[in-house]
């Protein structure tokens, strides 16, 4: 079984915030990202867990995901990233969608369906991760969280 892994998105900038720097942003989406790491690793069910815990334990962290998403949502982004990181949220939004279809799937007990959004989320996420990395969102990588 997968648990859901870790990663922060947002989406357009708000009319009244002013415009951040590059650096100033992936500051403020690099926090974002520790503290939803943070929240997430509180989700764990314990080392001795059955089906039915683990699958709450990944919805409980799909939903700080997802809160740390809207977060992230509300800031501005430097006009110069503006394309980068829509693509990058895209994908993060994809990838969070195929871990809440694998949930539904063991949930179900259907592991062939599992199986494949486990797949799908896998590229995704690889593919999210890259772009965070080539955007400075290093606390945003699944892979290698800083912290």
């Amino acid at each position: 079984m997968v648990l859901v892994g870790i990663v922060a998105l947002g989406t357009s900038s708000c009319q009244g915030d002013p415009v951040p720097t590059r650096a100033d942003y992936r500051r403020r989406v690099n926090a974002e990202c520790r503290d939803a790491h943070a929240a997430v690793a509180l989700t764990t069910p314990g080392a001795v867990a059955d089906a039915e815990r683990l699958i709450a334990a990944g919805r409980r962290a799909l939903v700080l995901q997802r809160r740390a998403a809207a977060s992230i949502a509300e800031l501005s982004r430097p006009p110069s990233q503006r394309r980068g990181i829509a693509r990058w949220l895209n994908l993060v939004r994809s990838t969070l969608d195929s871990a809440g279809a694998s949930l539904d799937a063991q949930a179900r007990l259907d592991l062939a369906a599992a199986n494949r959004a486990n797949a799908a989320g896998a590229a995704l996420g690889k593919r999210a991760d890259g772009a965070a990395r080539r955007l400075g969102f290093d606390d945003c990588v699944t892979s290698s969280p800083r912290g």
